[in-house]
């Protein structure tokens, strides 16, 4: 009698097992799906660039979200790399430090902190945008003289305008001379002064 006891026991541990598994299996697996339904992916997320060496990403904020993650890839379909985050003040991240003349890929995520889970969101639509080239010498040269409206170029070396890097370039205009700085990260003219010989 106790040996059949056993093995009553022993099927009923077995078939109670794999449901408990199942249950388990169920709850997880819809915990993990309903992180992306907590939290709407940011939309009309934009990527600009500001320069040689950065680009800014823009999006429109999510209700309810805490921050935002910014991820970037050098290819579009390629493996996006987590580079900043911020809060949910922020609309906006200008990545900086970047190559020159080159193109990156963005995406984004919001993410809500209840202090017990942080939820994400989905991946937003990526967005693209190209690094300026660095102005040459002879480009900043044909801008100085297109602001001018013509001369001499005296003097063309590089040099700092309030810790920006510009290029210095001296034109002489029959009487007039000229002292202008182009930026050599955009082109743009940062200081134009002239005096009468």
């Amino acid at each position: 009698m106790k040996q059949y006891k056993k093995i009553f026991a022993l099927v009923m541990i077995l078939l109670i097992l794999p449901l408990s598994t199942f249950k388990t299996a169920t709850i997880t697996a819809s915990a993990a799906s309903s992180n992306s339904s907590v939290i709407s992916k940011p939309k009309n997320v934009k990527a600009t660039s500001t320069g040689t060496n950065s680009i800014k990403v823009s999006w429109k904020k999510v209700k309810g979200a805490s921050g935002y993650m910014i991820y970037r890839s050098t290819r579009k379909n390629g493996s996006y790399k987590r580079v900043e985050t911020v809060s949910s003040r922020k609309s906006s991240y200008t990545n900086k430090n970047l190559k020159a003349n080159k193109k990156y890929y963005y995406k984004v995520r919001a993410f809500k902190d209840t202090n017990t889970k942080i939820y994400r969101s989905k991946y937003s639509s990526s967005a693209s945008a190209k690094t300026n080239s660095k102005i040459t010498a002879s480009k900043a040269k044909q801008i100085a003289l297109a602001k001018t409206g013509g001369g001499t170029v005296i003097k063309c070396e590089l040099d700092y305008e309030n810790g920006v890097k510009v290029y210095d370039i001296e034109i002489i205009d029959g009487r007039i001379e000229y002292d202008v700085h182009v930026r050599v990260s955009d082109g743009k003219i940062v200081k134009f002064e002239k005096d009468y010989d």
